[in-house]
Order: structure tokens, then sequence, then C-alpha cells
């Protein structure tokens, strides 16, 4: 018990300014996927550089609104002048934002993949689809450094690779959702799941609402079966939802003044137009952010970050 409740002390004592802010995260998130619909509308009517602006900031709002949920990321900092959209520098500190939450999810999917792998003795597509999950994150951290460098390109292969990627994460979350909620999930998987994790959980709920209820449970033995599920999707759910937006993040970030503002050499009406690589893919990438953007209302919407749980 001594060593439960060190880590609760260890927890206090490395808290962060930022808090969890469960409203205005479902605000954020609310206005995030009325700017995709409007980019949706805007491209319809050939709308090109508009479509892709309120594509980006459907984007943003998407990755802000995780990070006020998880307080990881505090009203304040959001309009600071390293956040706010008139800076210069809102690729670089967006995107060292990023990379902070990116670390966050790289812990929660270890935690998948261990209950996965207990669950389904053969590899199969939802297997390799978890490992691809891992591998994007992995690479979404070393990406952001060089991301906003003008030599930063991505190609139509691999965009399409990656999109070809989501609908696999999504795919996995969808088995492992069934898998979870189903009545007949193994009690020796949730027995496995509670005696082989508990120190990994610590580490991996340090950030979010329920850390220390969750923390104070686990050295009074009150970790129920109920919320070993709840958890278990919460954390499916997060993966599908933060791949696709720091990847789409990391692509459009750079376009979000240069698709609004004419200069002396170029315009956005001449420069995105239906070859433009964005604009080519635009369907699938506002498709899939919707995707992510729904999956995380349903998240937000979990009992288990409902006040009256808290």
């Amino acid at each position: 018990m001594g060593k439960y409740k060190k880590k609760v002390m260890k927890l206090k004592s490395a808290k962060k300014s930022a808090q969890p802010d469960p409203k205005l995260a479902m605000d954020t998130l609310a206005v995030a996927l009325k700017d995709i619909y409007a980019s949706q509308c805007l491209y319809e009517k050939e709308c090109y550089p508009q479509a892709i602006f309120f594509l980006q900031q459907g984007i943003e709002k998407g990755w802000k609104a995780f990070g006020y949920h998880h307080g990881l990321l505090t009203l304040s900092e959001a309009k600071s002048k390293e956040y706010n959209h008139m800076s210069t520098n809102v690729g670089k500190s967006s995107l060292i934002r990023m990379r902070n939450i990116i670390g966050h999810m790289v812990q929660q999917l270890k935690i998948v993949q261990n209950f996965y792998s207990q669950v389904n003795e053969e590899i199969n597509e939802s297997d390799i689809s978890l490992k691809n999950m891992y591998e994007d994150l992995i690479w979404a951290q070393k990406a952001i450094d060089k991301a906003t460098e003008p030599s930063f390109v991505i190609t139509p292969t691999e965009l399409q690779s990656m999109l070809d990627k989501f609908h696999g994460d999504e795919q996995a979350e969808n088995n492992c959702e069934e898998i979870i909620e189903s009545p007949e999930m193994c009690p020796k998987i949730i027995k496995q799941v509670r005696d082989g994790a508990i120190n990994e959980l610590n580490v991996l709920f340090s950030g979010i609402p329920i850390a220390d209820e969750l923390i104070n449970d686990i050295s009074q033995g009150k970790f129920d079966d109920q919320k070993i599920k709840d958890i278990l999707l919460s954390v499916m759910k997060g993966m599908v939802i933060v791949n696709p937006l720091f990847y789409f993040a990391i692509m459009t970030q750079r376009h979000e003044n240069i698709c609004r503002y004419p200069d002396k050499i170029r315009s956005p009406l001449n420069e995105y137009t239906k070859d433009h690589i964005i604009i080519r893919f635009f369907p699938a990438i506002a498709h899939t952010t919707q995707n992510s953007l729904e999956k995380m209302d349903e998240l937000f919407r979990m009992d288990l970050f409902q006040p009256a749980v808290l």
C-alpha cells in the first residue's frame, strides 16, 4: 500500500498548471466539427483555399479539445502568442505541444497491445493495425521538428498509405470494442489486466481527469471490472482520435496563412487547384477527420469522464 501512496504523492507534486476542462473541450470540439462541415461545403463549391483553411482550423481545434480534456493544454496557452494563429511560430509551437500529447498516447498503446495479445493468440489484421498505430505515433514524434521546414513534403503515395492505415486502425478499434463490451469478456483477461498493468496504468493516466481517483481506487482495492473495461475503451478511442489528427495537423499547419492571403508573387486561387495534393485527397481527409472528431465526442461522453463519477 505504501508504494501506491508514494506514487500518488509523486503525481501530485508533479502536477501541471493545466487542469482538465471538460466543458471547454466539448465546446471546442463542437466548433471543430462545424469547421469540418464548412470545409466540405466549400470544397463542393470549388472554393478550395477556403476549404483548406476550415479543414486546418477544424483539425487544430480538434487536437486542442483533446488537450483541454486531458489537462495538457490551457485556454491561456492556446490564446498566447506562441499558439495564436497570427503568430509566425504557431506551427512549431503547436507541434511541440502535440508531441507532448503523443507521448501519453504511446504509453496508452502499449497497454492496448498487451490487452489485445491476451485475447487474440493468432496474428491478424487488427494486430497488425495496432502495430501500425505505434509506428505512426513514433513517426509523428520524429517528424515534428522537420514538419515546419520548407523541405518537408508529403507525397501522394505516402498520404494514400496513411489513409489506408487509419482505416485499418478504426477497424482494429471496432474489433477491440466488441471484445471489451462483450458480456462474455473472460474474467481471466480482466484479472490479467488488473494484476499485470496496475503500475503501467499509474503512469498511463497521470495526465487525465480520473488519475487521482483511479490511483486511489487501486490503493484501496476498488479497481472494479467495469472500470477496467471503460479504461480500455477510452484508450482505444483515444488511439483512433490521435493518429489522424496529428498527421493531418502536420500536413495542413503550414497552409493556415498562405491559403488565405495573396502576395506579390502568388495567389491562393492559383495555387490551391484540383491538382494540389490536399485537394486531390480532400474528401478522404475530411471524412477521416470527421470520424476522429465524432469518436472524440464518444470519448468525452463516456461515464468514466462524467462529473458524477469524478
